[in-house]
C-alpha cells in the first residue's frame, strides 16, 4: 500500500520485518545498531539511531547510509536525558562518513544551526507533524 501511494517506509527495530512488509528500509535502534555484526542483506536503506560516537562509528563500520545523532535538544520522549547541545553534537559527529540528522526536541528552526556544525539536517515529528499522536 505504502509504494502505491509513492511513500518510503523505514521500520524500526527488527530488521527481518523489511522484506516482509515491503519496507524501502531499516531504522536500527540503538539495542538493536549494538547487536548487529553485519548489515542486513537486501535492505536498501538502514539508518541508525546514534547517542554517541562509538555508535556512529559502529554505523559506519556496518556500512549503513545515515544515521539521525542525538537528543539534540530537550525532549518529552525522553525526560531526564540530558540532550546535547550545538557543540557536542558536532565534536560527537566530527570524522564520521555518513549523512547525520540531528533528533531530539528538533524542528524547523534548528535546520540552519545544524547545517552550519556539519549536520545533514534535522528528523522529527511533533516540530514538523503537530497532530501526531506521538507519547509525551
Amino acid at each position: 500500500e505504502v509504494r502505491r501511494l509513492g511513500i518510503r517506509l523505514l521500520l524500526d527495530r527488527h530488521p527481518g520485518m523489511v522484506g516482509e512488509l515491503g519496507a524501502h528500509g531499516w531504522h536500527a535502534d540503538g539495542t538493536e545498531l549494538a547487536r548487529t555484526v553485519q548489515r542486513p542483506e537486501g535492505i536498501a536503506l538502514c539508518i541508525a539511531s546514534c547517542h554517541s560516537r562509538e555508535d556512529l562509528a559502529a554505523a559506519a563500520g556496518l556500512g549503513f547510509d545515515a544515521a539521525v545523532l542525538g537528543p539534540l535538544n530537550a525532549t518529552p520522549t525522553h525526560p531526564g536525558v540530558d540532550p546535547l547541545g550545538l557543540s557536542v553534537f558536532e565534536q560527537v559527529m566530527t570524522g564520521c562518513n555518513l549523512p547525520v540528522y540531528a533528533i531530539g526536541g528538533v524542528g524547523p528552526q534548528d535546520i540552519a544551526n545544524v547545517h552550519l556544525r556539519g549536520g545533514q539536517g534535522v528528523a522529527g515529528i511533533r516540530a514538523f507533524w503537530p497532530h501526531s499522536a506521538v507519547a509525551g
